[in-house]
């Protein structure tokens, strides 16, 4: 929005209305507060997949500077992205 004056045409003279709006929306999200601030519980997640075992391999085999690079190129097989590009010393 470059410009706000349209809307503060519309806003200003309700600015009743648009008061009580803001209020009972803020009102309406009072309950998930409570939710916000509760602690997580990590055991109930399910945790193990298969690119978390791989990346526990990578990480243990390779260096930690290295370990991300590994996994991203380790996992990326370009038979599943379309045709490979070419060289630019083949055009």
């Amino acid at each position: 929005m470059r410009d706000f004056s349209k809307v503060a045409d519309f806003l200003v003279p309700r600015r009743r209305q648009t008061h009580l709006i803001v209020f009972v929306m803020s009102l309406l999200m009072l309950p998930g507060i409570s939710a916000t601030f509760s602690p997580i519980d990590i055991e109930s997640y399910d945790l193990e997949s298969p690119e978390l075992d791989a990346n526990e391999i990578l990480m243990d085999k390779f260096s930690a500077a290295g370990g991300i690079e590994a996994f991203g190129i380790y996992l990326r097989d370009p038979s599943h992205f379309g045709e490979p590009l070419r060289c630019l010393n083949d055009c």
